[in-house]
């Protein structure tokens, strides 16, 4: 019997059937080890932008209190 081609991974760069090592990318699709790479696939996800959201919650804005004069 043939395997059904629903039932296995692969590498949506290449096609190549995929091991129960493959990885998965930030943008949900696996790769096989040579398209593992952002810069070696069309990655849709925008590391850029989430970088910055990281840094704008982990370091806040702080801002000193008002001084009144009297």
């Amino acid at each position: 019997m043939s395997e059904s081609r629903s039932n296995t991974l692969r590498c949506m760069e290449c096609d190549k059937k995929l091991s129960l090592t493959a990885i998965m990318c930030k943008c949900k699709n696996y790769y096989c080890n040579k398209h593992r790479y952002s810069d070696k696939h069309n990655c849709s996800y925008d590391y850029k932008n989430n970088g910055r959201d990281l840094l704008k919650i982990n370091n806040p804005l702080i801002e000193p209190n008002k001084v009144n004069k009297i």
